[in-house]
């Protein structure tokens, strides 16, 4: 069934917002009071298109309303909607102008300002979304910086996949987000990377590499870009003359590693709790491998994985050094399944799955039975 998804569009007050006036009524016009009708597919190709997207279910990068673009900030703005403008249909990720229907959606104007551009929130499944008159807008990492610093300008198209890593080994990894399909939450934390306020970083520690939290942004020419949280450390003397440092991470200051190597301190709310324990909604926990642990000579198996940031998995069976199986699958999505059948002639007694994510390989006992 075409998912139709409807978002309410008043001309009038596109055309006051699209040209800037500054007086706006803060208060939201009521929806349309004529009746709504679902939309047939042939009307559909006669609609005006707006945006693409992968799926009705992605805000897609850009809007277009009257030959002005706006493009995507991120997501769960916190600028706050002051006017409904108007309907717009959906089919297939196609995001086209409407006049109403079931499953409405809403793009709202926001209160005019001289200190920022023209913006527009669309609300649908993925929460709020701000787009500002794109104006020659790019996402760029260290807004203060100045040309000469070495970063690069880069937005969510050049991004390949975002990560978290540990301090501490834990079973567990971080669901990345990809650039082929996250590309609104990338987006989101260019966008916040952005808005971060550097700071001369007096007083403040760079954590040691591996010792903190961090979010890895991985871009598609290989380089990488990580964000930590900063440090305050005290140094001082035990009762029997030994120098001991301790070290807490600085609330809201964070400490950011360019992909040109560049390195600075920064204040940001956001991104500071976002390392910290944010990750989560965007980037859950998950199992690298489920493998089962006992098996039946001639059973048949399935090893899966999650959160793989390689194109390929490897699972082995093995006993000791000898290799009674092995098995590749490709990753998509981080997301990985192999499946096979033990020998029925294999001797029973402890073997060993040998398991490569990409990046991590890791040993789990099996035992097989007759």
């Amino acid at each position: 069934m075409v998912k139709r998804l409807t978002i309410l569009l008043s001309a009038a007050w596109l055309v006051s917002l699209l040209s800037g006036c500054e007086h706006q009524d803060q208060h939201a016009l009521p929806l349309s009071s004529s009746p709504r009708k679902i939309v047939e597919h042939s009307e559909m190709q006669d609609r005006a298109k707006v945006g693409q997207s992968s799926s009705c279910d992605e805000p897609p990068d850009t809007l277009i309303m009257a030959d002005t673009t706006y493009t995507f900030v991120e997501l769960d703005t916190a600028e706050e909607p002051v006017m409904n403008l108007g309907y717009i249909v959906c089919e297939q990720g196609r995001f086209m102008t409407g006049d109403g229907g079931p499953g409405t959606l809403v793009i709202n104007g926001t209160a005019p300002s001289e200190s920022k551009r023209k913006a527009v929130i669309f609300t649908g499944t993925w929460g709020r979304a701000l787009y500002e008159d794109a104006n020659g807008q790019t996402a760029t990492i260290g807004a203060s910086a100045s040309a000469n610093d070495g970063i690069a300008r880069l937005t969510a198209v050049d991004v390949h996949l975002a990560y978290m890593t540990w301090p501490i080994p834990t079973g567990m990894v971080s669901r990345p987000l990809f650039g082929s399909i996250d590309r609104a939450r990338i987006a989101t934390l260019l966008h916040k990377l952005e808005a971060a306020e550097r700071i001369d970083g007096n007083g403040l520690t760079s954590p040691l590499s591996g010792r903190s939290m961090a979010l890895n942004i991985e871009i598609k020419d290989g380089r990488k870009l990580q964000i930590r949280p900063a440090w305050t450390c005290k140094t001082g003397s035990d009762d029997r003359g030994s120098t001991t440092t301790s070290c807490l991470p600085a609330d809201n200051r964070i400490w950011v590693s360019g992909p040109d190597d560049e390195t600075y301190f920064a204040t940001s709310d956001w991104l500071y709790l976002f390392v910290g324990k944010g990750f989560l909604g965007w980037m859950p926990e998950v199992k690298p491998y489920e493998a089962p642990n006992g098996l039946h000579a001639g059973a048949s198996f399935s090893v899966i994985g999650h959160g793989s940031r390689a194109e390929y998995a490897n699972v082995a069976l093995m006993k000791g050094d000898k290799t009674i199986l092995s098995m590749q699958s490709t990753v998509t999505n981080g997301e990985w399944h192999i499946e096979g059948t033990v020998p029925g002639n294999l001797m029973a007694g402890d073997y060993e799955w040998r398991i490569d994510t990409g990046t991590t390989t890791y040993g789990a006992a099996v035992h097989i039975t007759n």
